[in-house]
């Protein structure tokens, strides 16, 4: 990337800036009064200038120009060296930011790789928590439905459990049923054998009866008879008798 070029009279002004402020100008602090712009060989060379120039103003007037000439070219060495110590600086400085600018693509790359990678893996996550999403809802529904055929299951066994005691009370009433039927069934037999004995002796007594009343019949008629032949037997024998007498008269 190409530096922005900064100008003598800009960095003069930079300069005269931090001066009139009490500070003491060097290469960074006029480059960061001029808002961070400028190499700093550029300004190093532009503040040589200006230090140069601001001597020879503030110089006695009084001096011969011998020594004022001497004193220039002092400067002027001083400056040259300090630039060419500046400028060796300069290139170490490039240098070292021409490692860091490639060490910082190769950082950067780094940081574009784990970039992808933080992406994948972040992807990764979330399909994973899709599925865990996924099977958790799915194990939802299968432990809703679990539930909901427990409670079924419940519910069927709670009324086989209602039809088998109702099948026990209808079993226990059919019993019951079924012994008062044969219970029934036995007094009925009963009372028939109880009623055809009572046949019977109603018939036996009946036919006493009608045997006692035939005896009655029998026993008067031969009483009559009796009477009727012991009538006669009188009459005959009175006959006799009366027929005796008039034989013996």
């Amino acid at each position: 990337m190409t530096r922005k070029g900064v100008t003598p009279e800009a960095v003069a002004a930079a300069a005269e800036a931090l001066a009139a402020r009490g500070q003491v100008p060097s290469n960074r602090s006029v480059r960061t009064e001029l808002g961070g712009t400028g190499s700093l060989s550029t300004i190093a060379r532009h503040l040589a200038t200006w230090r140069a120039e601001r001597i020879s103003v503030t110089a006695p007037a009084e001096l011969p120009p011998t020594i004022a000439k001497a004193i220039q070219a002092e400067i002027e060495r001083i400056t040259s060296e300090r630039c060419a110590e500046l400028q060796a600086r300069l290139r170490t400085a490039d240098q070292e930011r021409m490692d860091l600018a490639t060490e910082g693509c190769e950082l950067e790359a780094e940081c574009e790789r784990l970039r992808q990678a933080l992406e994948r893996l972040e992807r990764e996550h979330e399909f994973q928590a899709r599925q865990y999403q996924e099977q958790a809802n799915e194990k939802a529904g299968q432990a809703k439905v679990l539930s909901q055929l427990q409670s079924e299951l419940e519910a069927a066994r709670i009324g086989q459990a209602q039809a088998l005691q109702e099948k026990e009370l209808h079993l226990q009433r059919s019993t019951e049923l079924e012994a008062a039927r044969i219970g029934q069934a036995q007094a009925l037999r009963e009372k028939e054998l109880h009623l055809q004995r009572s046949t019977e002796l109603e018939r036996q007594l009946q036919q006493a009866q009608a045997e006692s009343r035939t005896e009655h019949e029998a026993r008067i008629a031969a009483e009559r008879e009796l009477a009727s032949m012991t009538a006669r037997f009188e009459l005959t024998a009175e006959r006799l008798c009366c027929t005796n007498g008039g034989a013996v008269g």
